[in-house]
């Protein structure tokens, strides 16, 4: 799925392309929404003096999400970026108009979550690199995602339990 994107902020695109470039996949595959979302990066430094000031938001109407990056850490735009694309989901399912402003949002904290799992992932390849190695034979494979399985459906077949 191809991603518009435009930057018409202070953002250094360049540090930040490569975590969208894998993050935003991540997501989607995660999330599942089926449509696919512009991105649009911009800056409102009346808005960043604010201490509740907005960070983002998703236009329906347009599949679009805006993230206000004036003065912001890097993973709390992806962060920002993950909550809006809950929405985004929301409203590919159709839920979105027929939600409680309060549900879609608790629903939509959850996205920061999913940044948590991007990272512990990004680092745990990184580990495995630094080491000089990562592990594909069979059995890690095999046992791998026999784990993955039982943890998603809470069936660890009796035959696997001793591997």
């Amino acid at each position: 799925m191809k991603y518009s994107i435009s930057n018409t902020s202070d953002l250094d695109y360049g540090q930040m392309k490569p975590f969208l470039k894998s993050f935003l996949p991540f997501a989607r595959q995660n999330m599942g929404y089926d449509r696919p979302v512009a991105i649009n990066f911009v800056s409102d430094p009346q808005n960043a003096q604010k201490t509740l000031g907005k960070t983002a938001f998703y236009d329906p109407n347009n599949d679009s999400i805006s993230i206000y990056t004036d003065n912001r850490h890097p993973k709390d735009i992806l962060r920002s970026i993950a909550h809006e694309l809950v929405h985004h989901k929301q409203n590919c399912d159709g839920k979105l108009e027929k939600m409680s402003l309060e549900d879609a949002e608790i629903d939509a904290n959850a996205g920061g979550y999913l940044v948590r799992q991007f990272e512990d992932g990004k680092k745990q390849l990184k580990e495995q690199q630094e080491k000089g190695f990562l592990d594909y034979s069979a059995d890690t494979i095999f046992n791998t995602l026999t784990n993955l399985f039982g943890d998603y459906t809470g069936y660890y077949p009796e035959i696997y339990k001793n591997i």
